[in-house]
């Protein structure tokens, strides 16, 4: 396989068997479009040996009408530091991560209705978003946003889990900016005494 480029389009399991799309070192470029699991828990989609790129929104979905259990899984042998979009989770769609560590992160999540994050490794984010809600920077488990709001629970596979570590961290972009900000403060409040 060459690389696989998602601009617009969709990837979608349909009622196949369980797909694995081995990149064998290649990249998986994600600018737009839509990843779609199969509709029983067998069907999942599992990426696996490559490099994921590009900036753009992908819309995480499954189907059907209830929670099936299929999901769209990024095996451990994925590279996710060179993507640097939103994976947007909705629909009955599910998402499992490889561990991301908290000075690799490079993507955010966005959450809502019937999505569910369905993670057992620790990930880091740039941002993260459950329903209408964008929550603050911090390291959070899922027993600690649904602490938050009860409401969160519907967005996680397992809510009660208090060992999965979700760290938020600012982008490194917006770290630049509240670093320069604040010299720039420190320098007028020089100028000024």
């Amino acid at each position: 396989m060459n690389n696989l480029h998602m601009n617009g389009g969709l990837i979608d399991n349909g009622s196949n068997g369980g797909k694995t799309i081995n990149l064998s070192g290649k990249s998986l470029i994600l600018d737009s479009g839509t990843i779609r699991s199969g509709n029983a828990a067998a069907k999942t989609c599992l990426f696996q040996n490559g490099n994921m790129t590009g900036s753009g929104t992908i819309n995480i979905t499954g189907q059907g009408t209830s929670d099936v259990g299929a999901e769209i899984e990024f095996a451990s042998s994925m590279i996710t530091t060179n993507f640097t979009g939103i994976f947007n989770i909705y629909n009955y769609g599910q998402l499992n991560l490889v561990a991301i560590a908290t000075n690799k992160a490079s993507f955010g999540l966005t959450i809502s209705g019937s999505g569910q994050l369905n993670n057992d490794a620790n990930i880091a984010l740039t941002s993260l978003t459950l329903g209408a809600d964008v929550i603050g920077n911090g390291a959070y488990t899922a027993a600690d946003l649904v602490g938050i709001n009860a409401g969160y629970a519907a967005y996680f596979t397992n809510a009660a889990d208090d060992t999965l570590t979700i760290t938020v961290i600012p982008e490194p972009a917006t770290l630049g900016m509240i670093v320069a900000s604040a010299s720039l403060l420190l320098a007028v409040r020089r100028m000024v005494v």
